[in-house]
């Protein structure tokens, strides 16, 4: 008896597998006639960027079709589109899926750039937040400070470093000039109130950060301890600054160790 059942039970699993082939080939048969009835494009356009649309994404899915309604889904490879938008300087992630009504929807994350380079040669492009390099766009502007100066790294040399990476100390990057200006934008990017307040990043022998409000530069020296820098800045606007006038000095220096030096 026990050996019949076992029998039962394996002939019971074969069946079930039996049908289970039979409609995944069912389904995938009437996958391969289903049409796209529709394209669906979402851009996640975080801080107002607009470095891509909808048009950009639609035209780099047709490739060398007319259009992708009525097309078979089984023709349209998800893949690769997705590979094509993934590389798309402008694109941190893109996710293209089909559902059982023919719909086709794309998700496009944008590149959150948190400062504008122009190089010395004025070439132009931006360094995003999560340390990535990305060419800069003529038909869309970024609201991010711009750093200008001695800056003499090409885009071209440095646009597969990563700058977010935690394992910095015996590499590279740590060399690169980009790389403290990374660390720079990316304070400044993190704090509401400096995000507001400084609109342009001068490098030279020293660096010096231009404000919005005041008509004083800040000579910031180099990129080493940057948020003692800024916590000095700030302690000096708020209990200084403020009641003297904003207007009052044309230099702020932050150089010195305890010291802030101000010139008229």
């Amino acid at each position: 008896m026990k050996s019949i059942k076992k029998v039962l039970i394996v002939f019971s699993w074969i069946a079930i597998l039996a049908v289970t082939v039979v409609l995944l080939g069912f389904v995938k048969k009437e996958h391969n006639r289903l049409t796209c009835s529709s394209v669906e494009i979402n851009i996640d356009e975080t801080d107002d960027n607009e470095f891509v649309s909808k048009a950009d994404i639609l035209q780099m899915a047709l490739e060398n079709r007319d259009k992708l309604n009525g097309q078979t889904l089984a023709s349209i490879d998800i893949n690769k589109l997705e590979k094509v938008f993934n590389a798309h300087p402008a694109i941190s992630n893109a996710e293209v899926f089909e559902n059982i009504a023919g719909d086709l929807t794309v998700n496009i994350t944008q590149k959150r750039p948190i400062a504008r380079v122009i190089t010395a040669s004025g070439e132009s492009y931006y360094i995003d937040s999560n340390g990535k390099l990305m060419l800069w766009s003529p038909n869309y502007t970024a609201r991010v400070p711009v750093i200008t100066g001695e800056i003499y790294e090409r885009f071209v040399s440095n646009n597969l470093l990563d700058f977010s990476s935690k394992d910095i100390n015996d590499s590279l990057l740590k060399k690169n000039k980009l790389f403290g200006l990374y660390c720079l934008a990316k304070y400044i990017d993190s704090n509401e109130f400096w995000k507001a307040q400084i609109q342009q990043i001068t490098v030279g022998a020293d660096i010096e950060l231009i404000p919005s409000i005041g008509k004083h530069k800040i000579i910031f020296g180099d990129t080493q301890d940057i948020e003692k820098k800024f916590k000095k800045l700030y302690i000096f606007y708020t209990r200084g600054l403020s009641k003297v006038g904003w207007n009052t000095y044309s230099e702020i220096n932050l150089k010195f160790e305890n010291n802030v030096v101000c010139k008229k």
